[in-house]
């Protein structure tokens, strides 16, 4: 009995597994060999099929650029003394054979794929890859944050095509200025020494067809302080898909308090703005097709003034709309909310989205 429930188990996250990857929306995005397009004896790298680099015209270097590297390259590894990387040692991928890299350059350094399918307006969406980070300046590694940082690694959504476009080199020039819609930041010097997972949440305001990774500030370009750096970054695994797949397998964990992402609030009010419909409606329909549950909703923010208030009101709004698309009053037990407050008295906006946040627990119904 017991071994047959462990197997019904695990064929479940398997087959969640296999769909969360079929509707992944990034070709290649593990960059394995048995994807690389064309070996480059210049720089001795493979590169991979489905993604171009947008290689900035009239600077380019061999040991400029963006290729797909195997088992091992010689790079920065777990050594770290007065905040410096000194020796160099191979970094093996994530996972499987093969990683994206990025060649040191004071440049920006942009690599750009067709989405498999067009990101719609309005949908919330999952992103998630692993990553690893360097700085260099002055011909020594350094964890520095605001080195790496400086850089803006992260994800760019657009539908132009940058390797097609005549004025492809403007974007190295500042002609064409784009900063990512998804920035990769960090606070410490953790990607430098090994691979990290990032996810974020995004809701595209129009339709996209491609995606851009990579840094999109040439390193030190306006800051003297860092002018003579340099930055590259290592990805692999990546994840692109509907939040709709990821919600969905986070319904099955009972009695666990998940986070609903996409709900949003007009500022300092309770109601609920027309991004927040469609995480409410997978919710919606989610307790549609499984009657015999029910849900505890709290609305968590930051302790000040009247925000004891406001929360139990945002908690009563999502509460409402369900109930107005015909689920059962007493089916939303314990709608009610939870102040919570911040270690630091004035949070970043990336602090207070994590404070402020509408949490939900699925509950068997009594």
């Amino acid at each position: 009995m017991i071994k047959s429930v462990i197997k019904y188990i695990l064929l479940f996250y398997f087959l969640n597994f296999r769909v969360l990857m079929a509707q992944n929306l990034i070709p290649n995005p593990g960059f394995e060999e048995k994807e690389i397009k064309s070996y480059d004896k210049t720089g001795g790298y493979f590169r991979a099929k489905d993604w171009e680099w947008i290689q900035p015209r009239g600077e380019y270097a061999p040991w400029m650029g963006m290729h797909v590297d195997s088992t091992m390259t010689p790079s920065i590894e777990k050594r770290l003394n007065h905040n410096k990387i000194y020796n160099f040692t191979p970094i093996y991928p994530y996972q499987g054979s093969c990683y994206f890299r990025s060649i040191g350059c004071k440049f920006k350094n942009v690599i750009q794929a067709k989405l498999t399918k067009p990101l719609s307006k309005g949908v919330v969406y999952y992103f998630e890859m692993y990553y690893r980070i360097g700085a260099e300046k002055v011909d020594k590694y350094i964890a520095d944050p605001f080195l790496i940082n400086h850089a803006d690694f992260g994800a760019f959504f657009t539908n132009k095509n940058f390797f097609n476009i005549v004025s492809m080199a403007d974007l190295y020039h500042d002609k064409i200025k784009i900063k990512p819609l998804i920035p990769v930041k960090s606070n410490d010097s953790t990607p430098l020494i090994q691979w990290t997972k990032f996810t974020a949440y995004f809701i595209p305001q129009v339709d996209y067809n491609y995606i851009l990774l990579g840094n999109f500030t040439a390193l030190g370009q306006h800051n003297p302080k860092v002018w003579q750096g340099i930055a590259e970054f290592y990805i692999d695994n990546l994840i692109l898909t509907p939040y709709e797949n990821i919600f969905l397998n986070e319904l099955q964990n009972m009695n666990k308090p998940l986070v609903l992402q996409g709900i949003y609030f007009t500022n300092d009010q309770s109601t609920l703005t027309n991004q927040s419909f469609y995480t409410l409606n997978i919710l919606y329909n989610y307790m549609k097709c499984n009657p015999n549950t029910e849900i505890e909703i709290d609305c968590y923010m930051i302790k000040k003034n009247d925000n004891n208030l406001l929360s139990k009101q945002r908690a009563g709004e999502v509460a409402k709309y369900l109930i107005n698309r015909g689920i059962s009053p007493q089916r939303l037990h314990n709608v009610g909310y939870q102040d919570s407050i911040a270690n630091n008295p004035n949070p970043s906006l990336i602090e207070q989205s994590k404070i402020n946040r509408v949490e939900i627990i699925i509950k068997q119904k009594k």
